[in-house]
């Protein structure tokens, strides 16, 4: 049988296979060793399409959303080229799903860690 995380890396390839537009991936890190999620954040950094991210892997979303490429190794030259040219055609937003609505996070994960530490503090009183 299959492991887990071979399950996962074959439904990936199954779902690129045909170049889709759109990704909507939901917790796709879970059963993902390391270097299968930093593989993973480059190939989504590369695609050329919508994609939905539905996750709490704040490693994933720094490197795609946020373009943090120190995490992913990449060379800052290369990558600061790379990024002003994707700056024009990429619009990359994270939003924090709250109740029944979609909050932008202006300052991405920043947003989303600060939120969390107010919401310790209140519960700690």
């Amino acid at each position: 049988p299959l492991t887990l995380s071979i399950k996962v890396r074959l439904a990936l390839a199954c779902i690129v296979w045909d170049h889709p537009y759109l990704l909507v991936l939901d917790e796709i890190t879970t059963y993902l060793d390391f270097y299968t999620v930093v593989a993973l954040a480059k190939a989504l950094r590369a695609f050329n399409g919508a994609i939905v991210l539905v996750l709490h892997d704040r490693f994933l979303i720094k490197a795609v959303i946020e373009g943090d490429t120190e995490l992913l190794g990449l060379e800052e030259d290369d990558s600061e080229d790379e990024e002003e040219e994707m700056a024009g055609k990429l619009r990359r937003n994270l939003y924090l799903l709250k109740g029944r609505g979609l909050k932008l996070l202006e300052h991405g994960v920043s947003d989303f860690k600060e939120s969390l530490e107010k919401r310790v503090v209140k519960l700690s009183l």
